[in-house]
């Protein structure tokens, strides 16, 4: 149940905050957004609704990064304005605590954890690349395909487990693998590597069609069997079917930015990529990715939690440092968020760390101003 003083604090978040991150996400828009819709004006001859329909779906992955900040700053200047007019000191000399004064406060930062953690997962995974589209469709007047992917091997197995074919594509792209390498050895004694500029799934023949390609046929001696030699046979061929019992074009449609996949999509790709049925250089991004779903929002009641405690100043006090310890806060927060990404990106640091290690430097700061607020 909430308190007088819960719905007192909290009525006077919310302005605070609805500006804090509505003049950030406005911030970022004009920085990052606006110039790149407004080239594209120019460029395509787009109409100007074209523009603000792109800039409309574009908001909510702003808003899912900008949260955290807005609550930051909302708490700070929300407890500067009760520190000003001797309200803080009302409240505690009414017999409230300063840890149950910031009840409202952690309540705050768990509803934006919901806020952001709703947009990144139920929003942004639909808003973002419907806006691409757009973007795409306005700019070259030809609803181009936006599934693009490069560089990237799977593996056919039997039923034991047995690799029987791999298979190397270079781009993916209109539904048409591009420049493929097929390594096979479902057959015995005997290994095929075909090349081909372009293949594509047949589902009524069972298999791929190679196109502009070459076959080579390479048999090893078998010492076992004096009546088998070596041999090493290349054939060209315009077309060409490699039978085969899977169909990865189902995989290869969700391969698409990890930051357009939900945490579910994300956990199936993952998935794939452990299980041996696909292999790309994004493993590391996928499993960062992942993490950082549930670790960026949970940055919300740290933050509301430090802006609370820096919030709150002495009356009289002719220099307020709390502004210059705000911004190196925001400053900390997006450096370690773009070094620690980095590192899990890379590989040289477990993913699940490197999405958790910038909470745990603002939790370390968010306890040391707690604490020292709390005592003084």
């Amino acid at each position: 149940m909430l308190t007088k003083l819960d719905r007192y604090i909290l009525t006077e978040l919310w302005l605070p905050f609805m500006s804090g991150a509505g003049i950030i996400t406005g911030v970022w828009l004009g920085i990052d957004k606006f110039k790149e819709v407004f080239k594209l004006l120019a460029k395509s001859g787009a109409a100007f609704s074209t523009g603000i329909v792109v800039l409309g779906l574009e908001i909510p992955q702003i808003l899912a990064t900008t949260i955290p900040i807005g609550i930051l700053l909302a708490t700070f200047l929300t407890f500067q304005k009760l520190s000003s007019q001797s309200e803080v000191i009302a409240i505690r000399a009414a017999g409230a605590s300063f840890t149950r004064m910031m009840r409202p406060v952690f309540l705050a930062g768990l509803f934006c954890v919901l806020i952001t953690f709703m947009l990144s997962e139920f929003v942004v995974p639909l808003s973002t690349p419907f806006a691409r589209k757009i973007y795409t469709i306005a700019l070259y007047k030809d609803p181009i395909s936006m599934k693009d992917v490069r560089g990237f091997s799977y593996f056919e197995k039997d039923s034991k487990g047995v690799i029987q074919r791999i298979f190397y594509v270079r781009k993916f792209r209109d539904n048409l693998l591009r420049h493929v390498v097929i390594l096979d050895f479902s057959k015995k004694n005997l290994s095929l590597i075909h090349t081909a500029k372009r293949a594509k799934w047949d589902p009524v023949k069972g298999g791929w069609i190679l196109y502009d390609g070459s076959s080579s046929y390479i048999q090893a001696e078998d010492k076992k069997d004096p009546d088998t030699s070596s041999m090493h046979l290349v054939s060209n061929f315009e077309t060409t079917l490699i039978p085969s019992s899977l169909n990865p074009n189902e995989i290869l449609k969700k391969m698409t930015k990890s930051n357009d996949l939900n945490f579910y999509g994300l956990w199936k790709m993952i998935n794939l990529h452990e299980a041996g049925e696909i292999l790309t250089d994004k493993l590391n991004d996928y499993k960062t990715r992942f993490h950082s779903k549930f670790a960026y929002p949970f940055s919300c009641i740290l933050l509301a939690l430090i802006g609370a405690c820096m919030g709150i100043t002495g009356r009289r006090r002719a220099v307020n440092w709390g502004y210059i310890a705000l911004g190196l806060v925001v400053f900390v927060f997006y450096m370690s968020h773009t070094v620690f990404d980095s590192f899990g990106d890379s590989g040289r640091m477990a993913a699940s760390l490197a999405a958790w290690f910038p909470n745990i430097i603002i939790g370390l700061i968010a306890w040391i101003a707690f604490f020292y607020r709390a005592n003084k």
